[in-house]
């Protein structure tokens, strides 16, 4: 305070000089009198005069500056956080997948609704309402929330597409956000056979085929043929190709074992679960079959199988034969009867019938084919209802060897390849072979495998070789079938060749 009191009495005495001195100045000095210089001739008194001093200012000494506190800083309001703008976006099922009720919706929203919760209603193909309602969603609030829930509504009668609608809704009601997904449910299964038309003449197989609801239980449906008495004529299943809950058709043919006297049939198709057994849906078809004739089937043995005397054969007659039996004749290529006889079937009149027997018959000496005639024959006409022929074949009683290739007089080197066949399976498995020159002596020698299963024909493939003749010439190959025991021929054949003159080519190493 003393030394800003000080600075001001300075300043002020300062002031007070400067005043009087302007003052004293004014009044005792007069105003001067200013002559105009010619511009050729300055004046000395211009010339000499000394210029004027400059003025200086008075300095101030210099205050300290003042020192302001600082004021503490104001806090402000936090800036509020603006809200996403709400979505509602669905993660499962996907949209057109079959569901039933309840069905569990997943899905996200870009924020948690302010009420913590979503509303939902379910329409049908119509409009109808079905089910609405809300559930809980999960996550904290203005942040992205996801939702699970297990939403229950009621199934259409007829079931079909099916809207699912989800709102976020303000404590106001107003609707900010909303999704929908469409969905679908089985109808009822229902069956239409679409043909053949009902009381249609059949045989077997038959093709049946109809449309479907939707796809059925296992993707399969069962099937059973009954005649008017309620026995069963042939069942099975029929495969169904679609989509789950979808309609769909089906086509199959269908075997069934037609009365003998004709008449109505039924065949029924039915959808049927396996885990409870509950038919779901069922179709009745009613049809007709005319009268069977008389036929007669071999089921055993399968033709052109070799086979020796006695043969067993078995079979069946679509009627029962008159006076229970059939009659058989066996013959050879040439028709040669081998043998004949009849043999008692299994069955009853009015039904089928079955038989199995074991027929004899003379084995032809060469072997060969054989036929084995059935028949039915009414024995107080002599008219023949049916038959049937098997052809089987049967081993030669005696053994025979025939050389298929090379022909006769080929020209032929060592070795020489020989091919043939047995008409039994030779002693051993083996044939033995001899190569003479034309005055008889022997070029070659030994015993080759021939191919075949025991007891039946066999053949042969087979490389010779022998030692050139001296001058070319004629060659013959005999081929036996020999007991090595004791030396016994049981068949044998021969074949002539022909060998070119020398030179020979030099005898490869074995």
């Amino acid at each position: 305070m003393g030394l800003n009191q000080a600075l001001f009495r300075s300043v002020g005495s300062l002031l007070l000089v400067g005043a009087a001195i302007g003052l004293s100045a004014c009044a005792s000095t007069p105003s001067p009198v200013v002559v105009q210089p010619t511009a050729s001739a300055p004046t000395a008194a211009a010339a000499t005069a000394a210029p004027p001093a400059p003025t200086v200012a008075p300095t101030l000494p210099t205050a300290a500056p003042t020192v302001l506190p600082t004021a503490a800083p104001t806090a402000l309001p936090p800036t509020p956080i603006p809200l996403l703008p709400q979505t509602i976006a669905f993660s499962s099922p996907p949209d057109g997948q079959l569901v039933g009720s309840p069905v569990v919706i997943t899905g996200n929203l870009a924020r948690a609704p302010l009420s913590g919760r979503l509303s939902y209603r379910f329409n049908d193909n119509t409009g109808q309402q079905l089910g609405a309602g809300e559930f809980a969603v999960s996550g904290d609030m203005g942040q992205p929330a996801g939702f699970n829930a297990s939403l229950g509504f009621s199934l259409p009668a007829q079931g079909g597409d099916v809207r699912v609608e989800l709102f976020d809704r303000e404590v106001s009601g107003t609707v900010v956000a909303q999704a929908a997904l469409t969905l679908f449910v089985a109808p009822p299964q229902a069956m239409t056979i679409t043909s053949p038309p009902a009381n249609q003449f059949i045989g077997s197989p038959m093709v049946v085929s109809g449309n479907l609801a939707r796809l059925p239980f296992q993707s399969n449906l069962a099937y059973v043929f009954t005649d008017s008495q309620g026995r069963q004529l042939g069942t099975g299943i029929i495969p169904v190709q679609g989509q789950p809950g979808r309609p769909t058709s089906f086509s199959a043919s269908l075997p069934l074992n037609l009365p003998l006297l004709g008449g109505d049939i039924q065949l029924s198709i039915y959808d049927q679960n396996v885990a409870d057994n509950a038919i779901v849906a069922s179709a009745v078809l009613p049809l007709k079959v005319v009268p069977q004739p008389q036929q007669i089937r071999f089921t055993s043995p399968p033709a052109n199988v070799f086979v020796g005397s006695p043969v067993v054969i078995t079979g069946r007659a679509v009627r029962y034969p008159q006076q229970g039996s059939l009659g058989y004749r066996i013959t050879d290529s040439a028709g040669v009867q081998l043998g004949v006889g009849a043999f008692p079937v299994t069955g009853a009149p009015g039904q089928g019938a079955e038989f199995t027997a074991s027929l004899d018959f003379n084995l032809p000496q060469q072997g060969g084919p054989v036929q084995i005639t059935l028949s039915d024959q009414n024995v107080n006409t002599g008219v023949i209802i049916a038959t049937a022929t098997l052809s089987v074949q049967v081993v030669a009683a005696q053994q025979s060897i025939v050389i298929d290739t090379p022909p006769a007089f080929t020209q032929v080197g060592s070795p020489v390849v020989i091919t043939g066949r047995t008409a039994r399976y030779p002693n051993g498995g083996t044939l033995a072979y001899t190569v003479r020159d034309e005055a008889g002596n022997q070029l070659g020698r030994g015993i080759f495998p021939v191919n075949g299963p025991v007891n039946l024909p066999a053949t042969f493939n087979q490389s010779l070789t022998f030692n050139y003749p001296a001058f070319g010439g004629a060659i013959t190959i005999e081929v036996s079938d020999v007991d090595n025991a004791t030396g016994v021929v049981f068949a044998a054949t021969s074949l002539t060749l022909r060998v070119a003159a020398p030179p020979y080519p030099a005898p490869q190493p074995r």
